[in-house]
């Protein structure tokens, strides 16, 4: 665990540093815990865009099954997908 702790530590520090970081991962506390802004992928299309303040467990994993997509996006996720 103390190997998993050590890359969270190394991404806070180059996101930190300005540096763009791209974190793929299906666990949805890690994502919420590093993350600034959260890209969800369901089916090879985006569903949805949330920032880390609109994220939450239960909207993106609504996200990434397609359950209820307009009604978890983000308002600029379903602007551009009308």
């Amino acid at each position: 665990m103390a190997v998993k702790a050590e890359i969270h530590d190394l991404i806070r520090q180059l996101a930190g540093a300005g540096a763009p970081v791209v974190l793929a991962s299906s666990d949805l506390p890690e994502l919420l815990a590093l993350c600034d802004r959260i890209l969800v992928l369901h089916d090879g299309e985006v569903a949805g865009e949330l920032t880390a303040g609109e994220a939450s467990e239960t909207r993106l994993a609504a996200l990434m099954t397609g359950a209820a997509v307009s009604a978890v996006a983000s308002p600029q996720s379903r602007a551009e997908s009308e």
